[in-house]
């Protein structure tokens, strides 16, 4: 039969062979935790960026289409050009 003493050791040990063992075992965890967390965020962030991209390549054109046609309308009324 275990005395009192004997449960004692054994439960120090178990306490720490467990608390040796947790902090690999979160540390290993942790980063496969974020990384599923992050995922959709990362998707939204991709899609936030090739919106803008395109939204900007849409005004520079449209900027570089309505700057043409102001210099024709601007020589074709003899103003002097604003460049």
């Amino acid at each position: 039969m275990l005395s009192k003493n004997d449960i004692k050791l054994i439960s120090e040990v178990v306490v720490k062979s467990i608390n040796d063992l947790v902090p690999g075992i979160i540390h290993k965890l942790i980063p496969d935790i974020i990384k599923k967390q992050l995922q959709p965020l990362r998707k939204d962030i991709s899609k936030i960026k090739r919106d803008l991209k395109m939204i900007a390549n849409y005004f520079d054109r449209e900027y570089l289409d309505h700057d043409k046609r102001i210099t024709k309308i601007e020589k074709h009324l003899g103003f002097p050009s604003q460049v």
